[in-house]
This record gives structure tokens, C-alpha cells and sequence, in this order.
């Protein structure tokens, strides 16, 4: 058995987790040293059926670590990122720097279009990418000589 959460999250230990939370050893909004937090962990290491377990067990998903970061800006996938935000992550967050990461803030754009998306379709993607990029940075300037 893993000695801690965080440990079991990326060890992808289910049972394990399970085990923690319902002796209430740690919660689902236990932190580390860090400020990191099980929810962090298991969007990090991008296990969704741990982290809709943790949120439905009082998950918060706008929990922050130290560096003010919610699991929202730990996403790589947007699964990850929509599954937090329909369950309240706030898309806007912005962490002790002031910044939001731009792959999340691509994603959030992503999953707030991708109504009738295939999420499998890596072109629909990309252009749903570079719309995002066109809508919110611009096209890039020409070389001046």
C-alpha cells in the first residue's frame, strides 16, 4: 500500500485512494507541504475517474497550492480541464504570478466551443486552436528587413 495519497494518485493506486479517503486519513483537499493537493495530483497524472471520485467526495476544484495554482492549471488534456470546469474551476484563474497557463486557457477555449466536437479529431482541434490564437493574440506581424 502506497504511504501516502499522492503517492497512490501516481501510482494510479484507485483502491488505495479509496482506502485514504474513507478512513479519512487524508481528503480530497488534504495538502502537502506545498499547498498540492489530491486534486492536484490526479489532474496532474491525468486520472479522470480518481478525480470525479475525489470531487464527489468534496473535491474542491478551485483549491490552490502555494503558488496559487488549482488543478485547472495542472490540465494537459481537455477532458481534464472540462471535467473541472463544469464542476466550478474557474477557466480565469490566475495564480500567485498573475498567470494563467496558455495551454489552459486553449483548452478552455477548446471545451467551451467544442459542443458538437469530436474530441478525437486532431484537425477539428487545431482549428479550434487557431482560432483561439487568431481571437486572442492576432496573426503574427511580417519580418521587417
Amino acid at each position: 500500500m502506497s504511504e501516502n495519497i499522492w503517492l497512490a494518485i501516481a501510482e494510479d493506486n484507485f483502491e488505495t485512494v479509496k482506502d485514504f479517503i474513507e478512513t479519512k486519513k487524508y481528503t480530497a483537499n488534504s495538502k502537502d507541504d506545498n499547498g498540492y493537493s489530491p486534486m492536484h495530483a490526479a489532474a496532474s497524472y491525468k486520472n479522470l475517474d480518481m478525480l470525479m471520485y475525489l470531487i464527489n467526495n468534496k473535491g474542491d476544484p478551485r483549491i490552490t497550492d502555494n503558488d496559487g495554482d488549482t488543478p485547472l492549471h495542472f490540465c494537459e488534456e481537455i477532458e481534464c480541464a472540462k471535467l473541472l470546469i463544469e464542476s466550478g474551476a474557474d477557466p480565469k484563474a490566475l495564480n500567485n504570478e498573475g498567470k494563467t497557463e496558455s495551454l489552459t486557457k486553449i483548452m478552455n477555449y477548446i471545451v467551451a466551443n467544442s459542443k458538437d466536437l469530436d474530441l478525437n479529431d486532431e484537425d477539428a482541434i487545431k482549428s479550434l486552436v487557431s482560432q483561439y490564437l487568431l481571437d486572442n493574440i492576432g496573426p503574427s506581424e511580417e519580418k521587417k528587413d
